[in-house]
């Protein structure tokens, strides 16, 4: 009966850490209502800062829309973006991308142009970051410097755990590897880990990596095709969007 009794008050008084990974584009953020109505480039800061990376190594001149971007990592869009004008996408190259992806700033604007906050982010993030015992961060496909900038920019970047921590794009080809990777970056005992995300790589990545997966059809995947996603018998809870704060910490069984 001590025994027991030792561990309900444990487990009940949160000395364990609970993880809480976020994907970034169509999860925490997306672009303001009329971008794509005049025809104007969603993420542009973003999408100029590879495209500017890729011409500085290669010399070849390649957007990023050229190639399937949704829900992969900077690294597997800049492989795409290199061998679509005849490249090799090997490790040096790929680093040197990154590299001056990393250095890169806009000329003009920030990098927060055309994005918002989607709906129910930012009370989300405020309720976890007064949770001592939860441990939130990134895992994107995002080179990290662009992550971290972008949310600042938007505002939100002060709610995430400090020092900030996550798996990045940048740094890995895959997004399994991005999430095992940030994974290891909290000390033990977790008592549960959890990853946000709008794509089915997401939802793959986290099953995965033995991640329990929430989805969102804030991007521009369905219920349906996120449940799908899963690699294991694990069915992730998919929401519509992260509005409702308090059936969101019930999932996390955080309330």
């Amino acid at each position: 009966k001590a025994t027991v009794s030792v561990l309900y008050w444990t487990v009940h008084n949160c000395t364990m850490t609970v993880l809480i990974t976020f994907d970034i584009d169509g999860t925490l953020i997306g672009a303001k209502p009329g971008l794509k109505e005049a025809k104007k480039v969603t993420n542009s800061k973003h999408k100029e800062a590879i495209s500017h990376g890729v011409k500085v190594v290669t010399g070849k001149t390649v957007e990023v829309k050229e190639v399937d971007h949704h829900g992969r990592t900077d690294r597997e869009i800049i492989m795409d973006m290199v061998k679509l004008r005849g490249g090799e996408a090997n490790e040096g190259v790929l680093r040197e991308i990154v590299k001056e992806i990393t250095a890169w700033e806009p000329a003009e604007g920030s990098w927060g142009d055309g994005l918002q906050v989607l709906p129910g982010v930012e009370d989300l993030l405020v309720a976890l970051s007064k949770m001592d015992h939860v441990k939130v961060g990134l895992v994107t496909g995002n080179v990290s410097s662009i992550a971290w900038k972008k949310l600042d920019a938007v505002g939100i970047k002060d709610y995430f755990t400090t020092p900030n921590f996550g798996g990045f794009g940048g740094d890995f080809n895959s997004r399994v590897e991005c999430l095992k990777y940030a994974n290891t970056l909290i000390p033990p005992p977790v008592v549960r880990s959890y990853h946000f995300g709008d794509a089915p790589a997401d939802i793959s990545a986290a099953t995965d990596a033995g991640v329990l997966p929430i989805g969102v059809t804030t991007g521009i995947f369905s219920v349906d095709v996120l449940t799908a996603a899963s690699t294991t018998e694990c069915i992730p809870v998919v929401f519509p969007n992260l509005a409702d704060t308090d059936v969101v910490l019930k999932a996390l069984q955080l309330l």
